[in-house]
């Protein structure tokens, strides 16, 4: 009856191409409603998304790995970080295999600021996030912002005494570095 409502004010619409699925009408309407969510109720929504979607992509979930990444890393703050971490990390395997650089960089940042909300988190799980995000912002051309989160694990590792994740930031940020000033004599 709701949908119903909807359709007759011209909230939202169905799709042609999928009939049974529906858009609002307006991307205004949607960013409206969803700004006046309160943060619980945002996260819970996020969460019975990202459910649902796993179960409608359970034989495609890699295919669906960005989607679901989204929703786990927006219902992280309700609990289950390790879900957000664990489809980020996925989705940004997946897109640096597909050479989708930026993309990759984006979902492990999602990764990393998921297990920020972990007090006790493993700081050689933060590590290898910026790790492997900074191997997909020097793969992406963005040498600055991998030679950054080289410096923030190489930090880490010096700070847990870990001389071997220290000697993959190193290596990381002068691959890196020479890579920037060798297409800078090109």
């Amino acid at each position: 009856d709701v949908l119903d409502e909807a359709l007759n004010a011209q909230v939202v619409r169905e799709r042609r191409e999928r009939p049974g699925t529906y858009e609002f009408n307006h991307a205004l309407i949607r960013q409206t409603l969803y700004g006046e969510l309160s943060t619980p109720r945002r996260v819970r929504m996020h969460r019975r998304v990202g459910e649902a979607l796993e179960r409608s992509f359970a034989d495609s979930i890699d295919a669906h790995l960005p989607e679901l990444a989204f929703h786990a890393y927006e219902a992280a703050p309700g609990g289950h970080v390790d879900k957000a971490v664990d489809f980020a990390c996925r989705a940004g395997d997946r897109a640096m295999s597909q050479t989708a650089y930026e993309e990759a960089a984006r979902s492990y940042g999602m990764a990393i600021q998921a297990l920020d909300l972990v007090t006790d988190g493993d700081p050689r799980a933060r590590i290898d996030l910026l790790l492997a995000l900074a191997r997909a912002e020097d793969r992406g051309g963005n040498g600055e912002a991998c030679r950054t989160a080289c410096l923030e694990a190489a930090e880490l590792a010096t700070r847990i005494g870990d001389a071997f994740r220290l000697g993959q930031a190193a290596v990381e940020y002068a691959g890196s570095y020479w890579y920037t000033a060798g297409a800078a004599q090109d």
